[in-house]
Formats: structure tokens, sequence, C-alpha cells
């Protein structure tokens, strides 16, 4: 993957997740630049979800988890840890605090 394939792929999954969030919960403060994605939650904890150009990886931080790297594979974003992917993880993780289904499509 090249620089330009990373930097589409990044920019379309943190612009996807970004408007799924905002429509999942009013519970979620989220705000989205051009590198990174913050979601906020109700008690002042936050995920961080960021494109590492370098390694053409996206990283997630998250509260509940710590920290989590991502590559792109198949139309995923998949763990460098193991099978799981990004909105996977993030999905189990905030229904698990917000008492509700959170679809990321």
């Amino acid at each position: 993957m090249d620089d330009s394939d990373f930097d589409t792929l990044a920019t379309a999954e943190l612009d996807h997740l970004a408007e799924r969030l905002e429509a999942a919960s009013e519970a979620l403060e989220v705000d989205l630049d051009a590198e990174a994605l913050t979601v906020e939650l109700e008690d002042g904890r936050q995920y961080l979800i960021s494109r590492h150009n370098i390694k053409r990886e996206m990283w997630l931080s998250s509260p509940v988890s710590g920290a989590h790297h991502f590559v792109a594979g198949d139309g995923l974003w998949r763990s460098t840890r193991g099978p799981e992917t990004l909105r996977a993880l993030l999905r189990q993780e905030l229904v698990a605090l917000l008492g509700h289904d959170v679809e990321l499509g």
C-alpha cells in the first residue's frame, strides 16, 4: 500500500466512524479533524482513533482496554495482535459502556 492508498483508506474510516458515532448516541461527543477522531463519553473518558502515516496504521487509545494498532486488509482495519477489527472492538466496548447497541457498519 502506498501513501495515497493509506490516506484514502484512513480518511474514509475516520469519516465513517465519526458519522456512525454521532448518530449512535447523544451521550457521545464526537470530534473529527484531519488526523484523528476523539470520542468523549459523558463521564469524561475518551477514545482517540488516529492515523499513523509512517507505519500506515490506525491507532486506538481506549479508556477501557488501552492502546491498539490496526492495519488495512480486505476492506477492514485488523488488529496487529489478532483477528479483531477496529470497528468490532470499538462497538463491543461502547455497547458495554452505553448499555445499547452501537451500529458501526
